[in-house]
């Protein structure tokens, strides 16, 4: 599987986690006092660890080469090696023809 399926799959069960802490937040009896149930509590765990691992997996699959091209206005990086599908390097355009 490839680092941007696990990245998707990471941004889903983060929407999930959210989803489902949001119900137990608005169905809880305690709510009117203002204290949290220890299912929120993990929840809201569970919600901070996922959101940790989804900017990990970001930043590995070329989150960190996205932020230095914006910086940079655009310009990859001299140190970015541009591989293709087969890992062989991109053919050149063939010329025009007149």
């Amino acid at each position: 599987m490839t680092g941007a399926a696990w990245t998707w799959m990471a941004f889903f069960a983060l929407l999930l986690l959210m989803g489902a802490r949001a119900w137990v937040v608005e169905t809880s009896t305690g709510r009117a006092e203002g204290r949290g149930t220890g299912r929120q509590k993990a929840l809201t765990a569970s919600v901070a660890g996922m959101l940790a691992v989804l900017i990990v997996l970001a930043v590995f699959n070329g989150g960190a080469t996205l932020v230095s091209m914006l910086l940079n206005g655009g310009k990859v990086p001299a140190d970015t090696t541009v591989v293709t599908d087969n890992g062989a390097a991109p053919a050149a355009p063939a010329p025009p023809a007149n």
